[in-house]
């Protein structure tokens, strides 16, 4: 293949929107489907996949600066491995936009933890289930429900929906107000927590029927609310501070605000 048919190819691939299906690796772009939510997961993953890696690293007696790179290494294999099953599918692809979510996630873990010794901005998820509606609707002759859709997408059981379920998950960055300044008034362990979620979202880049109308307009929200640093919760038990270290990934319930795509503001008593 010659050099200019090469970069043809590869230019061609790199702008798919929906990978045709052939046997062999296909990069494609999904960049901006599900409004941007699965982008989010992927640097959740591959950031708790490195400092899960990492704290077990240093616990077998590794090195931190080594243990700093396996870790994000490991994060990043994990990821890789999904990536390149992906465009060996006939139905997706090897994602650009994913991998670039994955170094993302695996780089703002090994940053924090070479510059500062310590993690003082957490990403973490949070996922409050919906309530899809049942109300039979009828569909090029056949009767559906939004219900049926989200589980068709999603799943139904909430151990799938919590990190499948782009209505209902909410991905934080929650920073460490107190780690920033020792004199700071913050409380040790209580931090402040920027969210993104999506709303309606029933399908990559427009919705089903019989979602597809103008009663579930596709937005994005923008929170803000506390949280609080597990990690820095100390008690006498190894076994509770090691627990407090691993479900650290998991957004606390806390009052939010929210601004989203449509220009509205709304106040949540408690959000999870």
């Amino acid at each position: 293949m010659k050099k200019c048919d090469f970069l043809f190819w590869l230019m061609i691939q790199l702008t798919q929107k929906a990978p045709p299906h052939y046997k062999g690796v296909l990069f494609f772009n999904d960049y901006g489907e599900w409004r941007g939510a699965d982008k989010m997961g992927h640097a959740l993953t591959a950031y708790n996949e490195s400092k899960w890696a990492y704290e077990s690293l240093r616990w077998a007696g590794v090195k931190d600066k080594k243990a700093i790179w396996l870790g994000m290494a490991s994060g990043m294999l994990c990821q890789t491995a999904i990536e390149v099953l992906d465009g060996f599918s006939k139905d997706w692809g090897f994602s650009l936009p994913d991998m670039t979510a994955n170094v993302s996630g695996c780089a703002l873990f090994g940053i924090q933890q070479d510059v500062w010794k310590e993690q003082r901005l957490f990403l973490k998820i949070s996922n409050s289930p919906k309530n899809y509606s049942k109300e039979p609707i009828l569909v090029n002759g056949k009767l559906i429900s939004v219900a049926d859709v989200a589980g068709n997408l999603y799943g139904t059981s909430y151990s799938k929906t919590f990190f499948k379920d782009y209505n209902a998950c909410i991905w934080w960055l929650s920073a460490n107000p107190h780690s920033f300044s020792k004199t700071s008034k913050f409380p040790t362990w209580l931090n402040i927590a920027i969210g993104y979620s999506a709303e309606n979202i029933f399908g990559g880049y427009k919705n089903v029927p019989p979602t597809n109308t103008q009663e579930y307009p596709r937005y994005s929200q923008y929170l803000l609310s506390f949280d609080i640093d597990l990690s820095r919760i100390k008690t006498k038990s190894k076994f509770l501070n090691t627990l407090f270290r691993t479900i650290n990934f998991v957004k606390i319930p806390a009052p939010a605000l929210e601004y989203n795509s449509l220009g509205k503001f709304k106040l949540h008593p408690i959000l999870f």
